[in-house]
């Protein structure tokens, strides 16, 4: 397949339009067969009222077209492969009882559904009600009726996003595919196709609903249930691990019902962040957890033509779905005087603003649009970001008649201390508490002016010697509105501009200035002020490790509540990588207890998108690349045939335990194939032709093609590249009696000076055949070892990976002088590995791996396949000599490397680059080279390691 970006056609001509575009720019016959998928679309309105559609697409063209298209290097042209998301193995351990969900948000239902595709059976706790409950109670409560503290737009089935939006883009790197996965999930239960290639997808709360229903049913089809109207009021625990949950179930009324405990292993704490009862027993239970910064402000309402005009030259809804538009978003970004950040958030065009309470006395709102968008105003959250030093207000100010303090705090007999975990949270509740006195519990609104115009007089008054500080107060006659604020739940004129304390009221009012250059009337006489926004994100953050689990073993916070997301589509995104990490470590029950039927999947179910059979993985380039592979494999050469042979015979000679190991190497192979991050590094002898020691262009071709390759399946790479000596000196003639390792350093030094640039410009034309970009990265040991120039380094190395490039690293030769007294790349590539958090490293070196003793002088040594760990035994078998003219580095210096790249938490490889397919090999687990399993360790210090080392 091949990918074709900026398609641009005007706005409202359709498909066939983009048909014709992509004829023409592929010079494509009306009879030539043409399929194609849209990836990407979004709005060019830079020439507005004259708008654009922008697309990117993938075309599935017969082989040879595509192949002379490609040749002919079209602009925007290039290779594509299809990713796909791939749920991990399942580990070892057995689980005695099913998993528990705690919450019923997108990362609860995520993980559930997934678990329960992968016969885990989940039990899913949800204190609000079942979605059909849940939207009347919602309903009602925006007629009058009254708050539902358990059913409301915060608790119930989908969670708080359900009464939201909708929209599903995300800012969250997704390297494994989780987000295109998580797109076609939602349309398989009824969401539009059109948010898999939106640039900015939006689904709208009234379809959102349906999709939620959806998911439901299927995961109770797979085997899961689901508990409504229950809440997990406490964890049961022992020796540091979690072995259940303590549970009270109450009917629609609110009254208790029952109560109980469930047994799990596994418990998900997936909670929305409104469930501060569920973090005040949390921390009383010592879950580790910590104060997370967040942001609060206002709902700013504006009419949605303001908007319109403003985006897109065009006011008139009518002309805008002519032109397949629906109401114009935006989005905004400030920094006050005060140095405060000030931005718009949950952006809702034709919305609403929501009463959005979840607690008796307190008020809060959101943001809310149906999928049409058809509301007369536009409404967003201007907020500010908080943080610890805006918790800490004086007792006059937060004292308990402001009702800051929740009942258990209040009995402590004060506010609760800095840094107390919990403190943002008892900043909100103080905000809300405040918002819901000021218009009687229903929602505050102010025009924008009036509400400036106050806030002024207030400053005014207060810089006279009156000092009100941040003052609560009743509503008051107020000015009349010029339009309905489209606010969904009672409300009413009142003076917000008291509501925030001085500071916050001051930079919301820059924040509106300064946005007010970007769209005029944005701060006008047509915006009004909505209060109170304070749910932008969790306060409080469930400290969880890299394998997901808290230090309760066995307990795993997951979602926006837990700290974890920040919208629909993070916090799905994090409920499948949490179902990813119980799914390594435990296995699904085999044996079904008490006369449990079996689930059946529902008519028609193909299963969660990634869980697809593996003949389905492969279709157009990946075969091809499968072909590919196959074939090189049949053109191994005799040496690394005889390599293969001595390899059997080995394995005939081992003991159960070194089986036992092979065994366990072999599976953990299989998980190199997620590998996202990887550092390749390349000898000198793997790019000469060792009868003359000159550059050998065919391996250095096939080595561009097989990372690029590797980087099409969206992975990250980085080459670590050796030669540069040797390539100078084949450019000036040089040759190897000139340089030796008794040489002036000045010799060497010009050759690599000469070399470096050479290289570089052999792989620039290598690598751009396979349409990638290139870098070049040059480093010493200082660059590691002097913290300015780390920081520096790292910053150059994350640039360049977001810019889509290739960086290719080598020792900078012309300056240093420690590389020729022992120097070598292999040390070097685990240095960057280390430094850039890498997954794998792999060292292509022109042997087959780590023997028990040199197999060119010791015919009995033996192949080691797997090192599950590093011992110090297993680093003296290192030879420092290398069996090359051209390289530098021995089996010590390999053995160096894993010891950085493992302490680091990178897995490694050594293998013989005789064959540069190899590295596809490598990225589809087969059994190649001596695999060294990372063992992060906790205290390791790379620059320390590097300064100890003995040059």
């Amino acid at each position: 397949m091949i990918k074709l970006t900026q398609v641009k056609i005007e706005c409202g001509r359709g498909r066939a339009a983009l048909e014709h575009k992509i004829r023409s720019l592929l010079r494509l016959g009306a009879k030539d067969r043409l399929r194609y998928t849209i990836l990407k679309k979004s709005i060019d309105a830079r020439k507005k009222p004259l708008l654009y559609e922008i697309y990117s697409v993938a075309l599935s063209l017969p082989g040879e077209t595509e192949r002379k298209l490609l040749m002919r290097r079209i602009p925007n042209v290039s290779p594509y492969t299809p990713a796909y998301y791939v749920f991990p193995e399942e580990g070892e351990r057995e689980m005695a009882h099913r998993p528990v969900i705690v919450g019923a948000g997108p990362a609860g239902l995520f993980c559930a559904y997934y678990l329960a595709q992968a016969g885990y059976r989940p039990i899913v706790l949800e204190r609000g009600a079942r979605m059909e409950e849940r939207t009347e109670a919602v309903e009602a409560f925006f007629a009058g009726g009254a708050l539902d503290p358990e059913t409301n737009v915060q608790f119930g089935e989908g969670g708080a996003g359900t009464f939201s939006d909708g929209k599903l883009n995300t800012l969250v790197g997704d390297k494994a595919g989780r987000a295109e996965a998580a797109l076609r999930l939602f349309i398989e239960c009824g969401a539009p196709e059109d948010i898999l290639y939106e640039s900015k997808p939006h689904i709208g709360t009234d379809l959102l609903r349906g999709v939620i229903v959806t998911m439901r049913e299927r995961i109770i089809a797979m085997g899961g249930e689901f508990r409504f109207r229950t809440q997990c009021t406490g964890l049961c625990m022992e020796n540091g691990k979690v072995n259940g949950v303590r549970w009270t179930a109450g009917n629609e009324s609110g009254e208790e019902r029952e109560s109980g405990t469930l047994s799990a292993d596994v418990v998900i704490l997936a909670p929305g962040h409104s469930a501060r009862d569920t973090f005040e027993e949390l921390y009383r239970e010592q879950v580790p957890m910590a104060q997370k910064d967040f942001a609060v402000g206002f709902r700013v309402s504006h009419p949605q033509s303001l908007i319109d005009e403003s985006q897109y030259g065009i006011s008139s809804p009518e002309v805008l779905r002519g032109k397949g538009l629906s109401a114009a978003p935006y989005k905004l970004t400030a920094r006050a005087q005060s140095g405060r950040g000030v931005y718009s958030f949950c952006m809702c065009p034709g919305g609403y603003v929501v009463n959005a309470s979840s607690e008796p006395g307190m008020l809060a709102v959101n943001g809310m649009s149906y999928h049409g968008r058809g509301s007369a105003r536009a409404n967003s959250a201007i907020v500010m970001t908080v943080s610890a030093a805006d918790f800490e207000l004086p007792e006059a100010v937060c004292g308990t008649e402001t009702g800051s303090r929740n009942a258990a705090d209040a009995a402590a007999g004060g506010p609760l201390p800095a840094g107390h975990p919990l403190k943002g949270m008892e900043f909100q509740r103080w905000l809300e508490r405040r918002a819901y006195a000021l218009a009687d519990g229903k929602v505050p609104v102010e025009p924008y002016l009036a509400f400036a115009e106050q806030t002024d007089k207030t400053q005014r008054e207060s810089s006279g010697g009156r000092q009100d500080g941040c003052r609560g107060g009743q509503s008051e006659p107020g000015p009349a509105f010029a339009a309905d604020p489209c606010i969904k739940g009672e409300w009413a004129y009142a003076p917000l501009h008291t509501l925030l304390p001085p500071g916050l009221t001051g930079d919301f009012i820059d924040g509106m200035q300064r946005f007010e250059r970007q769209i005029q009337g944005f701060a006008g006489e047509e915006a009004y002020v909505i209060g109170l926004e304070s749910r932008t994100s969790s306060p409080v953050r469930i400290l969880r490790g890299e394998n997901f689990q808290s230090q309760i073993g066995g307990l795993y916070p997951c979602g926006e509540g837990a700290g974890y997301a920040g919208g629909i589509m993070s916090a799905a995104m994090d409920g499948m990588k949490v179902a990813e990490a119980v799914r390594r470590e435990y296995r699904a029950r085999r044996a079904l207890r008490n006369g449990e039927e079996r689930p059946k999947k529902p008519d028609g179910f193909l299963g969660a998108p990634g869980l697809v059979p593996e003949r389905h993985k492969f279709r157009d380039g990946r075969r091809k690349e499968e072909n590919c592979a196959a074939a090189s494999r049949r053109a191994l050469r005799d040496g690394e045939k005889m390599a293969n042979e001595q390899k059997v015979q080995w394995a005939q000679q081992m003991s159960k335990e070194e089986k036992k190991l092979q065994e366990e190497g072999l599976r953990y192979r299989e998980s190199l194939k997620d590998r996202k991050r990887i550092v390749v590094k390349v000898g000198s002898s793997s790019l000469l032709h060792p009868e003359t020691g000159r550059v050998n262009y065919h391996k250095i071709d096939r080595l561009a093609r097989e990372l690029s390759n590797i980087k099409n399946k969206g992975k990250e790479v980085i080459l670590v590249s050796s030669g540069a000596t040797a390539v100078g000196r084949e450019v000036v003639h040089a040759g190897a009696e000139l340089v030796k390792d008794d040489s002036p350093i000045a010799v060497k030094q010009a050759c690599a000076s000469i070399g470096q640039a050479r290289l570089m410009m052999i792989y620039q034309k290598c690598f751009d055949d396979y349409n990638q970009l290139t870098g070049q990265v040059l480093m010493t040991k200082n660059t590691v070892t002097n913290n300015l120039s780390k920081y520096n380094l790292h910053n150059t190395f994350t640039e360049l990976l977001k810019l889509n490039v290739i960086p290719i690293v080598n020792e900078n030769d012309s300056v240093a002088t420690y590389e020729y007294k022992v120097g070598d790349n292999d040390t070097l590539s685990a240095m960057v590995a280390s430094l850039m958090q890498a997954d794998l490293l792999i060292l292509l070196s022109d042997v087959d791996g780590l023997f028990t003793d040199d197999p060119r002088t010791n015919e009995d040594a033996r192949f080691i396949e797997y090192v599950p760990q590093l011992s110090e035994t297993m680093m003296e078998m290192g030879k420092s000599s290398t069996g090359s003219s051209s390289g530098t580095g021995g089996m010590s210096t390999k053995l160096s490397a894993a010891r950085i790249a493992t302490a680091s938490g990178c897995d490694m490889i050594i293998v013989n680059s005789r064959n540069m397919a190899i590295l596809h090999d490598i990225m589809v687990g087969k059994n190649v080279g001596t695999l060294f399993r990372q063992n992060r360790a906790e205290y390791f210090d790379l620059q320390e390691y590097i300064e100890e080392l003995d040059y």
